[in-house]
């Protein structure tokens, strides 16, 4: 997130690139760029939690700006040494303002207190806006009517939260 020619992407809003497997930094880690329109560098923390990339713009962007995020190949590899094989870039423009606005949920599947939901079942929830993972993501819990808590695996796809049971509960 953002996605490629976003448009009105918040000052404040952090890059996340997802991959489809954990990442570690690789030999061309620290030429990986977020750079504005006249092409200057622009200032940023570059982490990696699990499968994504995430650059942290300091100070926040300017707004109406276009931005590019440049992952050279071999930036970042897999756990098995296999390196990023090509460049990764994409292009973003920022909006007016600062996202203030925290999200809130706009629906949920199954919905609150549903009966009968089958113990199977893949449950969404769907945000008012895109969301990204936060420092309590992995405190999301499942629990069955005993209260026991049923693993799972959680991921984010812009505003909706996909919880997959690992197991029947």
């Amino acid at each position: 997130m953002p996605s490629n020619n976003e448009t009105n992407v918040p000052l404040n809003r952090e890059i996340l690139v997802g991959f489809s497997e954990t990442i570690l930094q690789s030999t061309n880690y620290n030429t990986i760029t977020l750079k504005n329109a006249a092409g200057t560098n622009v200032t940023c923390n570059i982490s990696i939690s699990a499968n994504r990339l995430i650059i942290n713009p300091k100070p926040d962007l300017a707004a109406n700006a276009t931005y590019t995020v440049t992952i050279p190949a071999s930036a970042v590899k897999d756990a098995a040494e296999n390196n990023l094989a090509s460049q990764y870039q994409f292009s973003f423009t920022t909006g007016t303002a600062l996202d203030t606005t925290a999200p809130t949920v706009s629906s949920t599947d199954p919905v609150n207190n549903a009966a009968n939901a089958t113990v199977d079942k893949v449950i969404k929830v769907t945000f008012s806006e895109t969301v990204q993972v936060g420092d309590n993501f992995g405190d999301i819990t499942l629990k069955d009517a005993a209260g026991n808590i049923i693993t799972t695996e959680k991921s984010l796809s812009g505003p909706q939260l996909t919880i997959t049971p690992l197991s029947d509960f």
